[in-house]
């Protein structure tokens, strides 16, 4: 049955039984005072009976055993009616009756052989068995019901599923299909076939416009995606793993220190070995000391743990093996004692080629994440503000990046400290590096102050942290000694296992079989536990294994005199000594293949298929922009693997794109790069003698031009499905430090070139793809699908303004605005500290009052140059930034205000909060001039001049302007009066970004 009713047939019982136990009692009543003055509700109370029982009649069947047992219950609840009417019967007596004594006598009777307390408590009994039994039916109803939802939930989200993946077919393959087929057909794209390919991005645009609602992130993952960032596993994804057995020591107890006395052979069988027993022996001591106070720590204490060692020990190999090994989580849980152990790690990489690798930034990134990703009920308290604010709004309805800079970012990683103790959790950060920390060149004071904040942060109850680096005095000082280690006095067991594998690994090993074992151990002795030159070293007697003829008799000898004149103490010597060991005419290619990573960072391995074409400054817009096929694409990438083996004796290394996003489909051209093997090798090169005069022989190839021309060569042979953000933002970067002048405007031309073929070609990949960085990163959108405009995309991410002048010169009507695209509007919104770009537009006749069309959700606008500007500015200058905006954009107002045609007679109405939470409606006012005056500018005074001049009226010009950005749509404000006045520095408005 049903739970309704079961829930009314139940009542029915509840109903006769609570009734019959009234009955009970009342002849109980009767009985034991003998009255007579209830004997006139008798009549009343058997006809009631009766029809109770009648609903006891009415039962429906059964289908559990639990309503087939409510069933029973009605049965015998009925035979209890029978009683109680046989009862009822017996006291229905008219009162005086001659007959009343003897029932009086009866009942007595009755009473006192217990037939009354047997009904009642039967009546009790069935009273809470059906209570039971009524339970018991719902339960089973609501998992039934929850079943039958969750069931229900599966195929409504396999249906949803199922849409999703057939309007993303037809995105992926039905359009990409017919793209390439046109693109194939016709490199050249006539004007009908540029028609037809924006015409497919159009559907495209369509469809994609269907998905997103379907795949809407909620408010934790668009936070997690915020935090995310494409380099933050590359470090570790590209180390090698530690040997065999290096580095097992540490997690072992003390009763396994002989366990590794033994060396596993090329089969995997144990043998006796002498000389490895002999090193472990050497190292017991102090390898057990540092063990059993690494092992302390993980198991019992908080703070600071150091592992610190020289340049090459292998510290970076050591934190990913204990990173990666599942026996460092078991111990950790121990100290977690039953709380939740939450573990986050991140590895500093100077060499990397995102600065987010060598940045606080990117540490915060990578914690948070690894710990809000763990921990999602944190989220909405280390991210209030971007969590509320996600929950109002869809995807399209913010922009996210706002609520993660730099400072929201350290104001997290405070929160989530400041919240300890934790009443679930246990944290344990791992952070590798801490000497990479910092672009090149700097100081000690930053790493002072790293190290300062890490160990306050792990002074909180709930959270400790590992740490290596090279031995600084500033890491020295700020941990503790007794809890560091010192790993190049403990390696030398590890490097004789990693130097053996590397020999047996090798196709040379057949020469060496006989007396590797030897070469090892020499090796050893001169590493002073040093596991970077110890590699080099035996990459060295590798080679020199490789080059020598089969059978050569003098071959121990030989390669013993090898080793011995390789330079012992210095890095740099060694690595000259492996430059020399180059072929002389591989040297040119192998130099340039040095230098070009040393200039980049990570080039993609297709790119060193260039390397003849490098230093000539014709290449690539010489070429005809053709796409190579995938084949072509993998044909490349194996040419570059084999020339980086054999030109740079093993110093470069191909490795997987750390670039690529994870969740992006298949990218061949951009999947493959090149760095070098060891992050040392880098400040070697920027400063071996060799290398410089070798650059001075190629001019052309070295500086910001050579890497320019290798950033446009991807973009000029790479498909346009292939081409990423992360791609172009590269070659922008580049651009903001490439020096004004010929070869730059001509490398512009050709990125507009290539950039406007991607985009003819309907790539989605690429952020300049519409206008939204024409107008502001705010509020003041532009309309949607407005196709990118080059030179306003140079005014506003890179203020060329020789570049921008030479434009105008040619084209006066480039300084008149379209559309949404508005020159003034891109110059005044430009992140750079310089303001001549925007007056160089104003000198050049720009007019400030010209209007542009703005998008706002479900709703079109214009507004003046000047009103953006001065919504902008205000919106900045109110915030807990203005001190970082307010000598640039005081700068810009300078520039607006001396065209002296700009109205500055304007008034700002303030709402709380930032502008796309959700419709507000302003509450404070203040006048543009009030504002610059609490501001005290250091051009206050010239600002001040300007603005009191002779004024036109007026005018409301930013009250309308504040009213799209921090009102609600209203058809007008309310009268000033309505308004309180604003001060800057208030505090209780949460404009920290408004």
């Amino acid at each position: 049955m049903d739970p309704i009713t079961a829930v009314s047939f139940a009542a029915s019982i509840l109903t006769f039984i609570d009734f019959s136990h009234q009955v009970v009692c009342g002849t109980y009543e009767i009985i034991k005072s003998g009255s007579t003055t209830d004997n006139a509700h008798v009549s009343v109370v058997t006809t009631d009976l009766d029809e109770i029982t009648k609903a006891l009649n009415q039962r429906p069947s059964g289908y559990s055993k639990h309503e087939e047992a409510l069933n029973t219950l009605a049965t015998e609840c009925q035979g209890v009616s029978g009683e109680l009417r046989k009862l009822l019967d017996r006291v229905k007596t008219k009162a005086g009756s001659s007959k009343w004594k003897s029932i009086k006598v009866a009942l007595h009777s009755m009473w006192k052989k217990g037939e009354i307390a047997e009904l009642d408590n039967r009546i009790g009994k069935y009273r809470s068995e059906i209570l039971l039994r009524l339970v018991l039916i719902l339960d089973e109803r609501q998992v039934s019901v929850q079943v039958e939802l969750n069931n229900f939930q599966s195929v409504s989200q396999k249906q949803a599923s199922d849409a999703v993946r057939q309007l993303a077919n037809l995105r992926d393959d039905v359009l990409e299909k017919i793209e390439s087929q046109i693109q194939d057909s016709n490199q050249s794209l006539s004007l009908e076939l540029s028609d037809q390919l924006r015409l497919i991005k159009d559907i495209r645009n369509s469809v994609d416009r269907l998905l997103v609602p379907l795949v809407a992130p909620s408010p934790d993952m668009r936070v997690l995606k915020q935090l995310y960032f494409n380099a933050i596993y590359s470090r570790e994804d590209v180390m090698e793993n530690a040997g065999n057995g290096t580095f097992e020591w540490i997690l072992k107890d003390g009763s396994s220190d002989n366990e590794q006395d033994t060396q596993s052979d090329e089969n995997g069988d144990e043998t006796e070995d002498e000389e490895l027993a002999s090193l472990v022996d050497d190292t017991k001591k102090i390898q057990s000391e540092s063990r059993t106070a690494f092992l302390t720590w993980l198991r019992e204490e908080n703070h600071v743990f150091h592992i610190s060692g020289k340049a090459g020990s292998g510290k970076s190999t050591l934190m990913k093996f204990l990173v990666d090994h599942p026996q460092t989580r078991v111990e950790l849980k121990k100290w977690a004692e039953g709380k939740q152990l939450i573990f986050a790690h991140f590895f500093f990489w100077r060499s990397g080629a995102d600065e987010l690798q060598r940045s606080l930034s990117g540490l915060y990134r990578s914690i948070l994440f690894e710990i809000l990703k763990q921990c999602p009920g944190l989220i909405r308290e280390v991210f209030p503000e971007a969590h509320a604010a996600f929950s109002k709004t869809g995807l399209g309805g913010s922009i996210d990046e706002l609520f993660f800079r730099p400072a929201d970012l350290e104001n997290g990683m405070k929160l989530l400290i400041s919240k300890s103790p934790f009443p679930g959790y246990r944290f344990c950060f791992f952070i590798d590096g801490l000497d990479e920390y910092g672009e090149d060149g700097v100081d000690g004071l930053d790493h002072q102050n790293l190290a300062k904040d890490l160990e306050e942060w792990a002074t909180k109850d709930d959270i400790k942290i590992l740490v290596s680096s090279r031995p600084h005095r500033e890491f020295q000082e700020a941990f503790s000694e007794d809890l560091r280690i010192r790993l190049h006095k403990l390696t030398k067991p590890d490097i004789l296992r990693f130097g053996r594998t590397m020999f047996r690994e090798h196709k040379c090993f057949p020469k060496v079989q006989h007396f590797y074992e030897k070469l090892a151990a020499e090796v050893v002795q001169l590493s002073d536990g040093v596991f970077l030159w110890a590699r080099l070293a035996i990459r060295s007697l590798i080679m020199a294994a490789w080059r020598m003829a089969p059978g050569r008799k003098d071959a121990e000898n030989y390669l013993q005199k090898h080793l011995k004149n390789l330079p012992r103490h210095s890095f740099n010597a060694l690595y000259e000594n492996l430059l020399a060991s180059i072929n002389p005419g591989d040297r040119q290619k192998a130099f340039k293949m040095l230098l070009l990573v040393a200039e980049m960072g990570w080039p993609t391995a297709v790119s060193l298929t260039w390397v003849d074409q490098w230093d000539d400054p014709a290449f690539p817009t010489s070429y005809e922009i053709q796409p190579y096929t995938d084949d072509e694409i993998k044909e490349r990438q194996a040419t570059a693997e084999s020339e980086v083996d054999d030109f740079t004796k093993g110093l470069l290394e191909i490795t997987n794109s750390h670039y690529l996003d994870p969740d992006e489909k298949y990218n061949p051209f951009f999947d493959k790069g090149v760095q070098f093997f060891h992050r040392t090798l880098r400040d070697f090169v920027k400063q071996s003698k060799q290398l410089r005069d070798f650059s001075t022989e190629f001019p052309h190839f070295m500086g910001v031009e050579a890497r320019a021309r290798v950033l446009l060569a991807e973009l000029w042979f790479a498909k346009s499905k292939y081409i990423t953000d992360s791609g172009f933002w590269r070659i922008q970067n580049l651009f903001e430090g490439y020096p004004c002048g010929p070869s730059r405007d001509a490398q512009l031309d050709s990125l507009e070139r290539i950039l406007s073929y991607h985009i003819q070609a309907g790539c989605s990949g690429l952020p300049g793809g519409t206008a939204d960085f024409f107008t502001s990163n705010w509020d003041l959108r532009p309309r949607s699908g407005t196709f990118m405009s080059f030179i306003h995309y140079v005014t506003w991410a890179l203020e060329d303004i020789e570049y921008i002048r030479r434009r105008v010169s040619k084209n006066p009507d480039l300084l008149q605005a379209k559309d949404d695209l508005s020159l003034i509007v891109s110059a005044s919104l430009a992140w750079g500290d310089e303001s001549t770009m925007l007056k160089m537009c104003l000198d050049l006749g720009a007019s400030p009052n010209e209007q542009v069309k703005l998008n706002s959700p479900g709703d079109e606008t214009t507004a003046s140059a000047w009103m953006i500007f001065c919504a902008r500015f205000a919106s900045a200058m109110i915030s807990e930034e203005a001190d970082e905006h307010k000598y640039r954009l005081c700068g810009k107002l300078e520039h607006f205000l001396a065209t002296g045609v700009v109205d500055s007679n304007c008034v700002i109405l303030i709402a709380r909060g930032r502008t796309h939470d959700v419709e507000r409606l302003p509450t404070h006012r203040i006048s543009l001039q009030q504002l610059v005056q609490q501001l005290e500018p250091a051009n206050g005074e010239s600002l001040l001049k300007m603005m009191n001049g002779p004024r036109k009226g007026s005018l409301t010009i930013l009250k309308d302007a504040w009213r799209y950005l921090f009102s609600s749509k209203s058809d007008s404000p309310s009268p000033e009066p309505a308004y309180h006045p604003f001060e800057v520095g208030h505090k209780s408005f949460g404009l920290k970004q408004a």
